[in-house]
């Protein structure tokens, strides 16, 4: 009996001893310091508790920098949601309390309406954006050719665009596959991103020819290069600008919002793709779009 208690005593003694880095990680999330970013402080960071206590600081520390990315979101989202509403307000002010005849009163309200269509196009862009979010696994997807998807970009830009140039060059590998090549997605998706990106080189080209090649970057992927001869993107930019409602620091005199990018290369990371911007040598950018192909 006595070896008995004595075992028991000793198992109790070991249980506690185990379980106070346990108990010491609890009474730290119970009472949290007031200083921020809130972390566990382990009492040894190579035992269980320590590992522990090392991956909650992880994930609390994703967390934070998510939060600390969607408030800088709303905070673009607001100022440029608020920018054209505060233009539609001066100008309907002024139509209302100076405008004395009809066609002053149509040219107030015409510049209103032209403010109100870039409010709708930001709000479209956003919420096309925000629909995005953790739609990858459940993202519908069939066979798509390629080529077919590209014409229609072309077809599309060319009439938002009249008088713009746009050259389609196919490489000889691509010519000589004995399919059109074919990517597993979803073709509304991948229409509008390669819409956005032939569209913002048309854009910023300065009126000058937009140039796309298509060609094999692999025996299991294709590439799509998106030329444009504009003014070019400082090598600074070139990773800043995918980030929701940034732009470049040379195009703030042209119209735009900064979601055309960002939205293409969400739709490409969803068909497992990358999407690259670089100078393009003598002046302007390629974009380059890279999808593997079933």
């Amino acid at each position: 009996l006595g070896a008995v208690a004595l075992v028991l005593v000793l198992g109790l003694l070991f249980a506690w001893w185990a379980l106070r880095p346990f108990d010491r990680l609890i009474g730290q999330l119970r009472r949290p310091a007031a200083t921020r970013p809130f972390r566990l402080q382990p009492m040894s960071a190579h035992d269980e508790a320590g590992v522990l206590a090392q991956a909650f600081n992880d994930l609390l520390a994703r967390q934070e920098a998510l939060a600390q990315s969607q408030q800088a979101f709303i905070a673009k989202a607001s100022h440029e949601l608020r920018t054209p509403l505060t233009t539609i307000k001066g100008w309907l002010e002024t139509s209302l309390a100076y405008d004395a005849d009809a066609a002053s009163l149509r040219e107030g309200i015409g510049r209103a309406t032209q403010e109100l269509d870039k409010l709708t196009a930001l709000a479209n862009g956003l919420l096309h954006l925000a629909s995005l979010e953790g739609l990858g696994p459940g993202l519908e997807r069939h066979p798509v050719e390629l080529m077919d998807v590209l014409l229609d970009v072309i077809d599309v830009v060319q009439h938002q665009r009249p008088g713009q140039r746009l050259a389609l060059a196919v490489g000889e590998g691509v010519q000589q596959q004995a399919k059109a090549p074919t990517v597993l997605g979803n073709s509304h998706l991948l229409r509008t991103a390669l819409t956005n990106l032939v569209d913002n080189a048309c854009k910023y080209s300065g009126g000058q020819p937009v140039a796309l090649r298509l060609e094999m970057h692999t025996d299991q992927a294709i590439r799509l290069a998106i030329e444009d001869q504009g003014i070019g993107i400082a090598p600074a930019d070139a990773e800043r600008i995918f980030q929701p409602l940034t732009r470049g620091s040379n195009v703030q005199a042209i119209s735009g919002f900064g979601i055309g990018l960002t939205l293409a290369r969400e739709i490409v990371q969803l068909h497992q793709g990358q999407l690259r911007l670089r100078p393009r040598p003598g002046g302007g950018t390629v974009a380059e779009v890279e999808l593997p192909l079933v």
